[in-house]
């Protein structure tokens, strides 16, 4: 058996999916820890780095309201690789909890450079909301 179709195996066996796919689509998924720390481990090889200071902010909020549904998705580039959601996946595994996560694959690869962002919230967007 190659090499790529063992990780390709390995990663439907422990996510349920292959992050590798050209296919465009949104689904949910119970999200683990071991799967959390899977995707981290095996799939997070094109991010930004990793910030402390993001992942302490996502814990705060954690503490203070819980783990809310924003709409977010855990992002898979065409290749495999995570695009979204590397701290929150690392809270799941760190903080050892079982979330529905909405997953998207099929993620083009340059769009994270070709993309505006979304706007930075601030207190004023909150009061005139």
């Amino acid at each position: 058996m190659s090499t790529l179709k063992a990780d390709v195996d390995a990663a439907v066996e422990i996510l349920g999916f292959n992050p590798k796919s050209t296919k465009e689509i949104h689904f949910e998924v119970e999200m683990t820890p071991y799967m959390a720390q899977y995707i981290l481990t095996n799939h997070n090889k094109a991010n930004r780095r990793f910030v402390k200071s993001q992942q302490n902010a996502i814990r705060k909020s954690i503490h203070d309201y819980g783990w809310l549904f924003d709409g977010d998705s855990c992002a898979f580039s065409t290749d495999g690789n995570l695009t979204e959601f590397q701290h929150r996946l690392q809270e799941i595994a760190d903080g050892n909890v079982t979330l529905k996560v909405w997953i998207a694959t099929g993620v083009k690869p340059d769009t994270f450079v070709q993309t505006a962002p979304p706007k930075n919230r601030t207190k004023w967007d909150a009061v005139y909301k």
